[in-house]
């Protein structure tokens, strides 16, 4: 499900629902071939869901973040000091110079002047929460 995060939005729903097909595939084939095979005591796949289930649900607390959560909710130290992990576990070397700051900072000034043109093109239309605000006159 991490990986949904990298991709294109208008893919991320396509992704996700192969995902969700793959897994309840898979959920259900596992029983299906050992029944298939001669199987015929249920205790067996049901015991092996009770043991792996309490191990994934440990190996969820050693995750790492993902990156968008981490700039959306602007937590950048713990985003730069992730960003060096990924770099250092996929082998790359990263600049000395490279600088996490001054991207986002770019970024955000882009981002601003994105909104600041399009409000200046837009004209400003009343919400119906600006009635709320002004004096009702009868």
């Amino acid at each position: 499900m991490l990986a949904i995060e990298i991709t294109q939005k208008q893919s991320q729903i396509y992704i996700s629902s192969f995902y969700l097909a793959g897994k309840g595939a898979i959920s259900v084939m596992i029983p299906a071939i050992y029944f298939m095979f001669g199987g015929k005591n249920w205790h067996i796949p049901y015991g092996l869901t009770l043991i792996s289930a309490p191990i994934l649900c440990i190996l969820t607390f050693f995750i790492p973040e993902s990156p968008r959560y981490l700039y959306e909710r602007k937590m950048y130290p713990e985003l730069r000091v992730l960003i060096k992990k990924f770099a250092d576990s996929n082998g790359v070397r990263m600049s000395q110079e490279y600088d996490i700051d001054k991207e986002i900072e770019e970024e955000n000034l882009k981002n601003k002047k994105q909104v600041r043109e399009i409000e200046e093109i837009a004209p400003k239309t009343e919400s119906k929460m600006d009635y709320l605000r002004d004096k009702l006159i009868f």
